[in-house]
């Protein structure tokens, strides 16, 4: 499982990405310091390359 959380998001706090890290026990959490709650989907194409590596199929 990948969460990626931006650092300026005023939607949902970097906490609960922290939290969510903590409380799933596979996952990964990228940080994006520069990205608000949208601009974090500028990752989507680097994400996907991360589900495509890390694909269990």
């Amino acid at each position: 499982m990948l969460y990626a959380q931006g650092g300026r998001d005023r939607v949902v706090p970097p906490a609960h990405g922290t939290w969510l890290l903590q409380n799933t026990p596979e996952a990964e959490l990228w940080l994006r310091p520069r990205d608000g709650h949208i601009a974090v989907l500028d990752a989507c194409a680097v994400a996907m390359d991360w589900l495509r590596e890390h694909s269990r199929l």
